[in-house]
């Protein structure tokens, strides 16, 4: 799949266009085909390496697209982990393209 991929941090010139493997879709997690990703400053914060994500990495937290499972259109919710309480996040809470690949594929 075609992907926005930086390799270090820093400013918009560090993403690069390129091709990447094919997610594998892990229990409890679906596989979304990205019709539309939006860009926030949450992203840019992530490029600048204020969140200590894995390098190369695949920013984005925001989108919508369509299940490759069962063709149903979805909208991201980039919250992942959130834990037991409604009110608060929990210690393991983040959001998706911190460390986990983002929608920028």
């Amino acid at each position: 799949m075609d992907a926005i991929v930086m390799q270090e941090f820093g400013g918009p010139d560090v993403l690069r266009w390129q091709s990447v493997p094919d997610p594998t879709t892990e229990p409890g997690w679906v596989t979304v085909e990205l019709k539309a990703a939006a860009l926030n400053w949450h992203d840019v914060l992530v490029r600048q390496g204020k969140y200590s994500s894995p390098l190369p990495h695949i920013l984005g937290a925001d989108g919508a697209g369509i299940r490759t499972d069962t063709g149903e259109e979805v909208l991201v919710l980039p919250s992942l982990w959130w834990g037991d309480r409604e009110a608060a996040p929990g210690a393991q809470w983040e959001i998706l393209g911190d460390h986990q690949r983002g929608t920028y594929a």
